[in-house]
């Protein structure tokens, strides 16, 4: 007998080039942007830097990283949940919530994958992948 499939709720948004998924799971929370100390020098995918409840977060602005751009105007940051607690996602877009199957496998160092077909198909954001990619540029 075949196994259903497991749902998982999650962070949607869209950017101008496609519609975005985070996993809900790996957030704890989302608040407005505020106030963000940028950094002299560094990469342009670090947002910089901003408190959130008495703590210091590291700000990756997503849609750098995902070479895509904001097309409203709201601006959002999602924290990430342990072991990522120290970053948050500078998203500009509007926020929903949705049930969906998340890919079974993902190719290694890939940052995002489709989760069905067409122009206006949800991708699933891969965070690991995101941060470390992130975290080994702002090294190098």
């Amino acid at each position: 007998m075949a196994r259903a499939a497991e749902t998982h709720s999650a962070l949607i948004f869209r950017l101008s080039l496609r519609r975005y998924a985070l996993p809900l799971q790996r957030t704890s929370g989302v608040q407005d942007l505020g106030a963000v100390r940028k950094i002299p020098g560094a990469p342009r995918r670090w947002y910089g830097l901003t408190e959130w409840s008495g703590r210091v977060l590291n700000v990756i602005d997503l849609p750098h990283v995902l070479g895509d751009r904001a097309v409203e105007q709201a601006k959002s940051i999602v924290r990430l949940r342990a072991p990522l607690e120290s970053v948050a996602l500078y998203v500009p877009a509007h926020l929903g919530l949705t049930e969906l199957t998340r890919p079974d496998r993902t190719t290694p160092g890939t940052l995002h994958q489709p989760l069905g077909g067409g122009p206006d198909a949800l991708h699933w954001i891969h965070l690991d992948a995101l941060v470390e990619g992130c975290a080994k540029q702002a090294v190098s």
